[in-house]
């Protein structure tokens, strides 16, 4: 009996486990509390007997509403932790029941476009009038707004392309008149126009320019007015030398805040000196020249009272002409300065008369041989005596044929007192200057000062060999000094009875050979044997760059007196005699040094330069163009 009780009682409770389940739902799992193999007892905890980490999902779903577009179910959910329940997830949610209600807008359904049937336009008037459309979208059961939502017109007019009322094309100018500045030389207004281009305008020209006042500037020039004349203080002449020295302005004019050219631009030229040969002071500065000095010092030429003669042409002979001056005795001979730069041709040689002043000052013009003589003359001979002559150039003056006759540049043959004074000559191939040699009489007391040669064979000989009866065994007596000498050889050379004084000389660019040049001053033996020739050369310097001598210069400030029967050298202090053995040249046969010589007594003042400055004085003053050639004379 008692086993019938238990089984009904077993029965029981399976029943009512069985109708918990069915009844509570998913979450209630009336196994988790039963154990067929452990007492039921034993599983009970304070989690309606579940265990720890057990998650338990209410069954039914929940909503947000009962009525929605979509019905979306939510579930509650809790979970074991520590023997207690969490608190439920959507503990809030009590709705457990909801219908789908469709969405619509205005009773249009989701998504629905819909269309604004009227025409909208951006303006009243416009060019094509083009219509645009306002939509929206239902989005939920929402409308979005309407596109183009700002455009309210719904009328419009189509016009044709303008420019505020101007047609396509027109040019529009502004009516005020502008400037670049507002004061100006000449304020000249300037417009502003724009142009209507498919409706639209450009934008305006000279759209920079803002300034719509202009006060017109006078104009100037370094502050001087328009239209006024500039002269200029200083005198500028035409030639150094003139008749009248006549004095040229210069003068601009400011035209329109810019100067003109000088009037006389080219003129340099600021002091004249007047070229009258009446004028006292022309003559006294040749006459009473400081540089008149040494053997030719009482040469006079035409004087005070001499004959005045311009040379007006170029031709060989007649009036006018160079030749037929220099014939005239006592005659003072002037270029005209429109001869300037020109050469005069000679067919013979020219013969100077005596007492003759050659004046080159006025113009400076060259005496070459006419082409058809060639070169068979000596270019211009002294026989007479008592000459000035100042500023002449000659040259060139070749050999006719090679190993054929050579001629003379000058020569002064005979006759006594001559100065000659700033002569320049180059291209020569045989003697470019030459004096005593082609006479049978003395050619005495001559002085050479800043002469100039160069690019020639032979550069000045003194040579007295030729002469006969009472004038065997005289002296020539010349002086060569301030002097540019840079022939190949004869820089200078003795030969026969003379008497040479060199100082303040320049010697250079000599060269090696068998013509009479050495280091210094070259010189042949006596060849009559009447005459032994005396050299002093002092205050001078040599440049041998071609022989090779100790030293690129030599400078020679003691006077060394010597009689000559050989070559003469230097060693670079001092002029000796040239020795067979001791030296570096080569000697004529039969030469032999002398002995003994006695310093001569010069009869003469004069100043001697400081070697040291030599180069620079000769370099600057020698020749035709020398610094001092006008000896600053009568200066207007």
């Amino acid at each position: 009996m008692k086993q019938i009780i238990k089984k009904v009682i077993m029965f029981t409770s399976l029943t009512f486990i069985l109708f918990m389940y069915n009844n509570c739902g998913e979450g209630f799992q009336a196994a988790k509390y039963l154990d067929e193999t452990s007492n039921l007892s034993s599983k009970v905890n304070q989690c309606d007997g579940l265990s720890d980490g057990t998650q338990q999902i209410d069954p039914l779903n929940y909503y947000t509403s009962s009525e929605s577009a979509n019905c979306t179910p939510y579930k509650k959910k809790r979970s074991c932790e520590s023997g207690q329940w969490t608190e439920w997830t959507n503990k809030n949610l009590t709705i457990t029941t909801c219908n789908i209600v469709a969405q619509y807008c205005d009773g249009f359904a989701n998504d629905y476009v819909q269309t604004n049937p009227k025409n909208y336009y951006i303006a009243a008037k416009d060019k094509t009038c083009t219509p645009m459309k306002k939509q929206r979208i239902c989005k939920n059961g929402t409308w979005t707004e309407w596109s183009n939502n700002n455009l309210t017109i719904t009328n419009c007019t189509i016009q044709a392309e303008t420019c505020n009322g101007f047609a396509n094309d027109h040019v529009q100018t502004d009516p005020k008149n502008y400037y670049i500045e507002a004061t100006d030389k000449t304020c000249t207004p300037m417009k502003k126009q724009r142009t209507c281009k498919d409706g639209i305008w450009t934008d305006w020209t000279n759209n920079n320019l803002t300034i719509t006042n202009c006060t017109i500037q006078a104009e100037t020039c370094d502050s001087y007015a328009n239209d006024y004349v500039q002269t200029d203080p200083k005198n500028y002449y035409i030639a150094a030398t003139d008749k009248t020295c006549t004095p040229m302005k210069k003068q601009r004019t400011c035209k329109n805040g810019t100067w003109t050219d000088w009037t006389n631009k080219n003129l340099t030229i600021t002091f004249c000196v007047v070229t009258t040969v009446n004028s006292n002071d022309r003559k006294a500065s040749l006459l009473e020249s400081p540089w008149k000095i040494g053997f030719g010092r009482n040469a006079t030429g035409a004087g005070y009272n001499g004959k005045l003669y311009v040379v007006t042409n170029t031709n060989d002979s007649g009036p006018g002409s160079l030749r037929f001056g220099l014939s005239q005795k006592n005659t003072w001979v002037t270029y005209d300065p429109s001869l300037e730069g020109k050469n005069i041709y000679i067919k013979s040689s020219l013969r100077p008369a005596a007492n003759i002043t050659w004046d080159g000052r006025d113009a400076l013009v060259r005496i070459v041989p006419d082409p058809s003589v060639g070169n068979n003359l000596t270019m211009i001979r002294f026989y007479e005596s008592n000459a000035i002559v100042h500023r002449v150039i000659y040259g060139p003056l070749q050999r006719q044929t090679p190993g054929g006759k050579a001629y003379t540049g000058i020569l002064v043959s005979e006759g006594q007192d001559y100065w000659f004074d700033h002569i320049e000559s180059s291209n020569l191939q045989d003697d470019s200057f030459g004096i005593g040699n082609g006479g049978t009489k003395a050619a005495i007391n001559v002085t050479v000062t800043h002469y100039k040669v160069y690019q020639a064979g032979k550069g000045l000989l003194i040579a007295q060999d030729k002469l006969v009866g009472q004038n065997a065994g005289r002296h020539g007596k010349v002086t060569v000094a301030y002097s540019d000498l840079s022939a190949s050889c004869r820089n200078f050379r003795l030969s026969g009875g003379n008497y040479a004084h060199g100082f303040n000389n320049y010697v250079h660019g000599f060269g090696y050979d068998l013509c009479g040049n050495v280091a210094s001053h070259g010189s042949k033996p006596n060849r009559t044997g009447t005459a032994t020739p005396v050299l002093i050369a002092e205050s001078s310097v040599y440049d041998d760059n071609n022989i090779g001598l100790a030293g690129d210069t030599v400078d020679v400030d003691t006077p060394t007196p010597m009689k000559i029967q050989g070559y003469v050298f230097t060693d670079g202090q001092n002029i000796f005699l040239g020795q067979s053995g001791k030296n570096k040249f080569v000697f004529e046969p039969g030469s032999s040094p002398s002995a003994n010589v006695k310093q001569p007594t010069i009869p003469y003042s004069y100043n001697k330069l400081k070697t040291s400055t030599v180069r620079k004085y000769v370099i600057d003053n020698a020749g035709v163009n020398g610094a001092n050639i006008f000896y600053n004379y009568n200066k207007k």
